[in-house]
C-alpha cells in the first residue's frame, strides 16, 4: 500500500513537471518563430546557420530565464512577453517600412505628435501577412488552456537555479556570437582592439535602431532602448565652459580656414544682380524627393518635367548627389539641416524635445526686412512641426485648416497649399521670404484628388509603390510648375528634398535633391555633398552677409567631395582630416541642441 501511494505521489510530481517543461518548450517555440519571422522582414543575414541558431536560442533563453523561478501560479506569465513581441513586431514593421529603421527611443516624446496623416501613414504600411506575427501569441493562448501550468509540481530549489543558470549560459553563448558578428562588422569598417569591441557591442556609439538589433540581439537591444529612452527624457545638458569653448573654437574654425570655410561672401556679392535686400525668396521643401526623379521618363511620360525644364535654365544652381542626413526626427532633421546648417542630435527628436524653446539661428536670420510666410501642406502638428518651424523665424505656420476654399479632396494636399500661394502671392509686400513644405509625396504615395494616370497604372515594369511615388512626384510638380510662374521675376526659389527615400529594393544609392532658379550663377554640381553643406552653399547664393554658425563647409567648395551620414556611413572620396571633422561636427551639434548654446551667445 506504502509502495502504490509513493508511485502515485512520483507520478503526480512527474507529471507537474512535465507541464513545466513543455509549457516552456511552447513559449520558446513561439517565441523563436517571431524571432525568425522578425528576422525575415528585416531582411536580415547571419554569416552561419549554427551560429543564428545560438543568437536565437541565447536572447530567447535570457527573455525566459525568471520563468523558471516563478511559483507554479504565475508561470502563466511566461504568455506575456510572447504576446509582447509580437505587438512589438507589428507596430515595428510598419515604420521600419518608411524610415528604414526600428522606432527610437526618442519615441518616448511623441505622445502629442499623432496627426491623421501620421496614423493614417501607419494603418496604409500594414500587410495582410502581419497578422502571422498574431499566430504565435495566439497559440501559445491556446496551449496554456491545455498544458495548465498552474498545475505543475513546484521545483526544487537547486533545480530552479539550475535550469535559471542553463538559460543564462545560453544567453552569454548568443551574445558571444552577437559579439563576433559585430566585431568582424565594426572591424571591416576600421581596426578594433578586443576592448574596444566590447564597448562598441554593450555600451557603443548609436548606429541606429536596426543594426542595434541586428549585431546586438533583441534582448540587449530591449536593454539599450531603455537606457536610451531614459537618455532622451533627461537630455538637456547645462553647457560648462570648456564645451561653451569647444564649440566656439570649432564655429570659429569655419570661419577662419581657407580651406574649409565657405566660398567668400563678398566675391558672391559682386557677381549677383540683385541684392538679398532687393530679392524675394521662396524655399520649397518637397517631402522623400529623391533627384532621379527630376529628368526621370517612364515611357514617353515625363515624372517632374517642371522641375527638370528648372533645373536646366540659364541662372540655376543644381546640386543632384546630395546625401540624406536625417536621424531620429526624419523629416524635421531634414527641415533642420537645410534651414539651421546644424546636424541633428545623436539619440533625441529636437524637434519634440528642444523645438518650441531653443534658440536657433536659421535662414530667416539672412532676411531680417523680408515679410515672412509659412505654408504647410499638412496639420502642423506631426514631429512638432509648426512650432519648431515658427521658432526658426520662419513665420506663422498655414496648414490645412487654413485654406477651406481649397479642399484637399480636389487639389490634394500639396495642390491646396500651392493654390493658396498664388493667391497670397498676388496681394502680399515685396520683398518676401515664403517657405513650403509638401507632404504628398509621403509614403503611402496616395492622394485622392490625384488617381494614377493610364501612362503609369499600364506599365508593367514598375511596382505599385513605385506607381504611386511616381505620380504623386508628377502631380506635385505640376503644382510647383503653375507656383513659380505666379511668382514676381525678382524671387530667388530654392527647392530642396528634406531627405531621399527608397523606394524600390535595389533603392541602395539614391540621392536627395536641391536647387536654386534666378539665382545668378548656372552650375550643376554632381560632387556627393551632404544637406549639411546646403545652408551655407543657399547663404552664398542669396549673397547674404550674416555671419555663418553651421557645421560644415559649402557645397560650392571643391573640397567637399563625400560626406558622412548621421549613422557613420561614408559615401565619395572624403579626406580623413574631412572624416575627423565631420564626426566632430555631430558631437559639437548635439550639444549645441541640447545645451541651446545659441540662446546665451
Amino acid at each position: 500500500m506504502i509502495g502504490t501511494n509513493n508511485k502515485k505521489v512520483y507520478n503526480e510530481v512527474s507529471d507537474g513537471r512535465w507541464r513545466t517543461g513543455v509549457w516552456f518548450a511552447t513559449v520558446f517555440l513561439c517565441m523563436l518563430a517571431e524571432w525568425w519571422m522578425m528576422k525575415r522582414e528585416l531582411d536580415i543575414e547571419y554569416s552561419n546557420a549554427i551560429g543564428t541558431l545560438i543568437k536565437a536560442a541565447g536572447d530567447i533563453s535570457l527573455i525566459l530565464a525568471p520563468y523558471w523561478l516563478l511559483n507554479s501560479k504565475w508561470r502563466w506569465a511566461a504568455l506575456i512577453p510572447v504576446w509582447l513581441v509580437a505587438i512589438w513586431c507589428v507596430c515595428n514593421l510598419t515604420y521600419f517600412r518608411f524610415w528604414n529603421d526600428l522606432i527610437p527611443p526618442a519615441a518616448v516624446t511623441m505622445g502629442g505628435n499623432m496627426d491623421s496623416d501620421l496614423l493614417g501613414y501607419g494603418l496604409a504600411l500594414l500587410r495582410w501577412s502581419d497578422l502571422l506575427f498574431l499566430l504565435p501569441p495566439c497559440l501559445a493562448s491556446i496551449g496554456l488552456r491545455l498544458i495548465k501550468p498552474k498545475k505543475s509540481s513546484p521545483l526544487r530549489m537547486m533545480m530552479k537555479w539550475s535550469l535559471f543558470g542553463a538559460c543564462l549560459m545560453t544567453g552569454v553563448a548568443g551574445q558571444a556570437s552577437y559579439f563576433k558578428t559585430t566585431f568582424s562588422w565594426r572591424n571591416s569598417i576600421s581596426v578594433r582592439s578586443f576592448s574596444e569591441g566590447l564597448s562598441d557591442h554593450f555600451i557603443g556609439g548609436y548606429t541606429g535602431q536596426r543594426q542595434l538589433y541586428v549585431y546586438n540581439g533583441p534582448a540587449c537591444y530591449l536593454v539599450r532602448f531603455a537606457v536610451d529612452a531614459v537618455g532622451v527624457l533627461t537630455s538637456t545638458v547645462a553647457l560648462n565652459e570648456t564645451q561653451r569653448k569647444e564649440i566656439g573654437d570649432f564655429l570659429h574654425h569655419y570661419r577662419k580656414d581657407p580651406v574649409l570655410c565657405p566660398d567668400s561672401i563678398s566675391k558672391m556679392k559682386k557677381k549677383q544682380d540683385c541684392r538679398v535686400d532687393s530679392m524675394n525668396v521662396v524655399f520649397i521643401i518637397v517631402e522623400s524627393l529623391n533627384s532621379d526623379m527630376v529628368g526621370k521618363k517612364i515611357g514617353d511620360w515625363k515624372v517632374m518635367p517642371v522641375l527638370d525644364s528648372l533645373a536646366r535654365a540659364e541662372s540655376t544652381v543644381v546640386f543632384d548627389n546630395v546625401v540624406s542626413q536625417i536621424k531620429a526626427s526624419s523629416s524635421s532633421d531634414g527641415h533642420l539641416l537645410l534651414m539651421t546648417g546644424l546636424l541633428p542630435p545623436e539619440k533625441i527628436a529636437y524637434s519634440i524635445t528642444y523645438g518650441s524653446k531653443d534658440t536657433f539661428p536659421s535662414l530667416a536670420d539672412a532676411l531680417p526686412h523680408h515679410n515672412k510666410y509659412l505654408l504647410l501642406a499638412d496639420e502642423g502638428v506631426c514631429w512638432n512641426e509648426g512650432n519648431t518651424l515658427r521658432n526658426f523665424g520662419l513665420g506663422e505656420p498655414l496648414a490645412i485648416k487654413d485654406r477651406p476654399e481649397f479642399p484637399i479632396e480636389k487639389y490634394g494636399r500639396d495642390g491646396a497649399m500651392f493654390l493658396q500661394a498664388i493667391e497670397m502671392v498676388k496681394k502680399i509686400k515685396q520683398p518676401f521670404f515664403m517657405t513650403l513644405m509638401t507632404i504628398s509625396m509621403h509614403i503611402p504615395f496616395t492622394e485622392g484628388a490625384w488617381p494614377l494616370p493610364e501612362e503609369l497604372n499600364s506599365t508593367q515594369s514598375l511596382s505599385k509603390k513605385e506607381k504611386y511615388y511616381a505620380n504623386m512626384c508628377h502631380m506635385t510638380d505640376q503644382y510647383i510648375g503653375d507656383f513659380v510662374k505666379a511668382l514676381p521675376k525678382n524671387t530667388l526659389v530654392i527647392i530642396a528634398s528634406d531627405h531621399h527615400q527608397a523606394i524600390a529594393s535595389e533603392d541602395g544609392n539614391v540621392r536627395a535633391f536641391y536647387m536654386a532658379v534666378n539665382s545668378g550663377r548656372t552650375k550643376r554640381i554632381s560632387r556627393i555633398v551632404g544637406q549639411v553643406n546646403l545652408f551655407p552653399a543657399t547663404l552664398e547664393i542669396m549673397g547674404s552677409g550674416m555671419p555663418y554658425r553651421g557645421m560644415a563647409p559649402s557645397a560650392f567648395n571643391p573640397c567637399v567631395d563625400g560626406t558622412i551620414d548621421s549613422y557613420g556611413n561614408i559615401y565619395g572620396n572624403p579626406t580623413q582630416e574631412t572624416l575627423d571633422t565631420l564626426r566632430e561636427s555631430y558631437r559639437i551639434s548635439d550639444l549645441i541642441i541640447r545645451g541651446d548654446y545659441f540662446k546665451s551667445e
